[in-house]
């Protein structure tokens, strides 16, 4: 009997169109414990492409249900999801990266097709839920009780193409959000950064019943990145293990009162990095007239500190979400506190005559950022350095 390949039992299961579409996709996995590294075990066996985005490391406690490999205690989760995935199927390679979402910039992930998370934090979900939204990116969003009481999983996917569809933030009030985006953030800013912040406690889960969850996630993940979607667009699929076990699929409703918008971007332009002076030159080209300012999405910009001890301030440009508490400490012999000054979501001309030279760089801005330059009411939407 001949030897069958690969290729060819992967086209017996979905059909040869439909490999040839898989084999043009690829998906962003943000989260790699027990149900993200489930899910990218199942990516990873079909022809996709494939990035895992992660911050932490392997943890000894891992081991007991996470599947991942005890010599790897220490390295990057992302990194051994990506040696593991690659190991199972070569022809198709899996990239990584060591990093916070909100360290990555909102055009980082333009170029792919489906957002899978499995993340244990409210707001890396509403920073994805703006990423998706913002970017009209499909986004498959996995989770489980973590609290070991009872078996209880969730599937949710969400695509911002359909009219009327709702987003990640639709069921929160200002409030919630603001509360929300304070979550590990201590006594300062919500803005500042804070990469030792832990925010939630670890998940107590089966990694059985893991694997249960993120196998149903895998089905829709094909399914979404096949366009035979339509049954499960915006829906979440509830999975029960305790007692007798059920499945549950419920529609998600859009709410009025959204506080993020549901406005897409639209087409985004791509620029080499450069200057702030020279993207305010280049806006008001494309703008036919020198724009209102350059806006940040989700991100602000701080102009000076205040030494309130010294009684002097001074230039201190910086995207305020890239300042760590400690960067605020004055070195003045009573150690004051930093007070920033001037912080702003954009740029106007009188920024640009003061901070013009800065490279985008310089100020911190990360690497395939948005910056959006509007003049009345039109606008030109810029990635940075992409």
């Amino acid at each position: 009997m001949p030897t069958e390949t690969r290729e060819g039992r992967q086209a017996k299961i979905f059909g040869a169109r439909c490999l040839a579409r898989l084999q043009c996709s690829k998906v962003a996995v943000i989260g790699l414990g027990l149900l993200g590294g489930g899910i990218a075990y199942h990516l990873g066996l079909l022809p996709v492409s494939l990035l895992f985005v992660d911050c932490d490391t392997v943890d000894e406690a891992n081991l007991g249900n996470q599947g991942l490999p005890a010599d790897r205690v220490g390295a990057a989760k992302a990194l051994v999801r990506a040696d593991q995935v690659n190991a199972l199927n070569p022809t198709m390679r899996a990239s990584w990266l060591h990093e916070r979402l909100e360290n990555l910039g909102l055009g980082y992930f333009a170029r792919f097709d489906l957002l899978v998370s499995a993340l244990d934090s409210r707001i890396a979900r509403l920073r994805l839920a703006e990423i998706s939204q913002q970017l009209r990116i499909p986004w498959l969003d996995l989770a489980c009780d973590g609290s070991g009481n009872r078996l209880h999983g969730v599937v949710t996917y969400r695509d911002p193409r359909v009219a009327e569809a709702p987003c990640g933030a639709c069921h929160y009030d200002s409030d919630a959000v603001d509360q929300i985006r304070r979550e590990g953030r201590g006594p300062g800013c919500p803005s500042w950064a804070m990469p030792d912040a832990r925010v939630t406690a670890p998940t107590l889960m089966a990694s059985g019943f893991g694997g249960v969850v993120s196998g149903h996630g895998a089905t829709w993940a094909a399914r979404s990145l096949l366009g035979q979607d339509e049954e499960i667009a915006n829906s979440r699929l509830q999975i029960f293990g305790d007692g007798s076990a059920r499945l549950s699929q419920v529609a998600l409703t859009r709410s009025p009162h959204c506080v993020l918008g549901h406005e897409g971007l639209g087409k985004l332009v791509a620029v080499s990095g450069g200057t702030i002076g020279e993207l305010f030159a280049r806006a008001a080209k494309d703008l036919g007239g020198e724009p209102d300012g350059l806006y940040f999405h989700h991100r602000h910009f701080i102009c000076d500190v205040f030494c309130p001890t010294e009684g002097r301030g001074w230039e201190f440009p910086r995207i305020a979400e890239s300042i760590h508490p400690s960067e605020l400490e004055c070195g003045c012999h009573r150690g004051a506190r930093l007070v920033p000054m001037g912080m702003t979501d954009h740029l106007t001309r009188k920024h640009v005559e003061r901070f013009g030279a800065l490279a985008w760089t310089e100020c911190r801005l990360p690497r395939a950022d948005v910056v959006t330059a509007r003049k009345a009411k039109t606008a030109v939407h810029y990635v940075i350095g992409a």
